[in-house]
Order: structure tokens, then sequence, then C-alpha cells
């Protein structure tokens, strides 16, 4: 049975797309197959596709007749995979060697293990790039333990391996900026067992230009509606411990607080409760104010904590 599904969405991506594509045909040791989703392209991507489609049976390759978005591209990947997992490569990125070889071997040792997260180095070739390790050591989490340790805020569709079957009756959202966002936590809900892993590395590449070094008010909104979806899905749900949901509650502010610099409004519930975290072990300065400001003020502590932060910037 084929092994690994890696779907690659592109769009006028022509200088980054070879090293993209090398990078992956470096991998050994696993069958795998490259969907390649042309979404409508203007340069020349399609052509990059095609030749390497000719040159490797293991590429397949599939145009859109007219741009539909990256979510598009991706679904359409979703509804073309073969394999027993599916990944996700964006077209600009690039694998560190060995990162798919190791990783499957992984998941080989681990048969019951749904979902594989390794690292990635966030905003590779900006000044603020940094390395998300999803843990020091070979862990085995459930979805709890995943969100209690806050997975969410790096709910990335590439750096994961997924068993294909999670994804049944599952698309990425369409018309919505962070679209992964909102359907990874659900994917990996339904995961039996999550591998956090430090082998391997995704270079996600920050380019001028990108969707993601684009600052918009609809960018803001969709960044905070999937944070506040999962939070009221959460809240919804029994077994959640006061201190996780709190953790949860902070991190959604933080990106309702964004939404309101960027000129929006606030939809934030309030979460008064949330200032028991103040004596929380590796709370921020920063965090532990805006849970006291929580705790004061209720709904009107992110418009309060959002002029306090324009007044000092001053």
């Amino acid at each position: 049975m084929l092994e690994l599904s890696i779907v690659i969405p592109v769009y006028n991506v022509a200088p980054y797309l070879p090293a993209c594509l090398e990078s992956i045909f470096g991998q050994t040791g696993f069958s795998f197959e490259v969907i390649l989703v042309d979404d409508a392209s203007t340069d020349n991507s399609g052509s990059i596709c095609g030749e390497y489609a000719r040159r490797d049976s293991r590429v397949r390759y599939i145009r859109h007749a007219r741009n539909g978005g990256l979510s598009s591209a991706r679904n359409t990947g979703l509804v073309a995979a073969r394999g027993k997992y599916i990944t996700f490569v964006d077209s600009d990125d690039f694998l560190a060697p060995d990162t798919l070889t190791r990783n499957m071997e992984t998941l080989r040792a681990h048969s019951d293990a749904d979902v594989l997260e390794y690292p990635v180095q966030v905003h590779h070739g900006a000044e603020e790039t940094f390395c998300y390790k999803p843990s020091e050591h070979l862990r085995v989490e459930t979805y709890r333990q995943w969100i209690e340790r806050g997975g969410y805020a790096h709910s990335y569709a590439w750096n994961k391996i997924y068993r294909r079957s999670l994804w049944q009756g599952l698309t990425f959202p369409e018309g919505l900026y962070f679209e992964d966002l909102y359907v990874v936590p659900l994917v990996m809900q339904r995961a039996t067992g999550i591998l956090a892993v430090t082998t391997g590395l995704y270079y996600y590449c920050s380019r001028n230009g990108s969707i993601t070094t684009q600052v918009s008010l609809k960018k803001r909104l969709d960044l905070f509606h999937a944070a506040l979806e999962l939070y009221q899905r959460l809240l919804s749900e029994s077994g959640w411990q006061s201190e996780t949901l709190g953790r949860l509650y902070l991190y959604t502010m933080d990106r309702q607080i964004e939404v309101l610099q960027a000129g929006g409004s606030t939809e934030l519930p309030s979460r008064r409760s949330v200032i028991r975290l103040l004596g929380a072990p590796g709370l921020s300065v920063a965090s532990r104010f805006k849970a006291l400001l929580s705790g004061l003020l209720g709904r009107k502590a992110s418009p309060v904590y959002s002029s306090i932060s324009k007044m000092l910037r001053l």
C-alpha cells in the first residue's frame, strides 16, 4: 500500500517550487506520491509542475481552471490522495534532509498513533524566526494532552503527518485566512495517539508579499474567530480543567486585542475566573496582567489592555 501522500498547493511560486520539490525527492525509505495542485498560476509554475510529472511517475499534476485559494487547492489534494498517511507542504517552503524518512520510520514503530507532529522553523528568513518544537523528547499524547500543552497555538497544516482516514468528512474552510487553525484541532481530536517528536524540520519561509506577511482586519478577524471557535467548543464540553480553559482564553484574548488594534470591535465574552491564573507557573508578566484585568473588568479587559499598550508605544 502507498504509504504517504504529499499535497502541495501551487500558485505563482516559480522561483521557489524547485527547491521545495527537491527537498522532498531527497527523502527515501518509504513509498509516496506528490500531488501538485496548481491553483491557476499565471507564472511558470505550471510548466515546472508538468516537467516534474513527466520526469517522475510519483508526481500527479492537477490544475484548477480558475484560482480558488489555498484551501480549495488543499481540498483538491485531499480528494485525490491515496496514501495511508497524508501531509501538506507549501510550495515556497522546504524540508530538512531525512525529515520524512525518519518520521515515517517512527510512525511504523508506533502503528497505533494517528498523527506525528515534528519541529518547524517558523518565519525562516525573517528577523522574528523561531523554532517550534512540539516536545523535547519523543512523546505519545492524547488530544487532551495536546490541548493542555497549548498545541492549538501551532495548528499548522504542514509539520504533521496524519493518518488519512482522520480527514474523512473534513475539509479546509474556503474564503478564510489561517484556514488550518479551524480544521487541524478537529483532526487532532479524532486521533487516538499523537506523536510529538524532535526529529526532522519543516522550514516555513517568510517572504515579502506572502499572505501571512500582509496584515489586515480580515486576517486578524479570521485568526481570532478560529481561536474563539475552539475556546467555545471546549467550554461546551465536560472534563476540561479551569486552568486549561483559562490559558486558551488568554490566547484568544491576545487575538481579540490584535483585532481591536486593527480597528475591529470586541466580541470576546467575559471570563472573570481567569484571574485564578495569576499564580500559575510559566505565565508571562503580560499574561498575568491580562488575567488580572479580565478578573476585574470582564469583557472590557481587552479594549482597556489595547488602549494601555497603544499609549505605552507612544
